[in-house]
């Protein structure tokens, strides 16, 4: 159900560009590719258009066989396709704020974020940024450093 609306959006938005005047001759080949049996997928241009690059929504239950025939019939006609995946976590908001006292030697990870403070009510002073501490951390270190770090909201 969620896909179908996904690919409803997809088709819909892509109709739009249209009638922006942002497709290409490429991206409506594509569409008509992908869109055609025995695939009967959703794409769109991505990008500013212009004919540069287009994405296809493809089900977790699209048959091996059938994603290597669409390959092949985009490949005949001088596309490249480039198979990637969507997942993971999403969007990871943490607040800069730490609920307890910051020592910046310490790297002890903060045990959850504060309240977001209320205009005109009175609050507690907010905490000491841990923004100082986040720009020293090493490019290398910051995966790690960023995951302990202690909860994260994903949204």
């Amino acid at each position: 159900m969620l896909l179908s609306g996904l690919a409803a959006l997809i088709d819909e938005n892509h109709a739009h560009l249209v009638s922006l005047g942002v497709s290409h001759p490429a991206l409506e080949s594509i569409r008509s590719i992908t869109s055609a049996s025995p695939y009967r997928l959703s794409t769109k241009l991505t990008g500013a258009g212009g004919g540069g690059c287009a994405v296809t929504l493809i089900p977790d239950d699209f048959a091996d066989e059938a994603l290597q025939s669409l390959i092949s019939a985009l490949e005949s006609q001088g596309y490249r396709p480039y198979v990637t995946a969507v997942g993971g976590s999403g969007l990871g908001i943490l607040s800069p704020y730490d609920p307890i006292t910051i020592d910046e030697s310490d790297d002890t990870p903060p045990l959850s974020p504060p309240m977001t403070p209320q205009p005109n009510a009175e609050a507690e002073p907010l905490r000491p940024s841990i923004r100082r501490r986040f720009e020293t951390v090493d490019v290398s270190e910051l995966s790690k450093w960023a995951s302990d770090r202690g909860k994260w909201l994903y949204v």
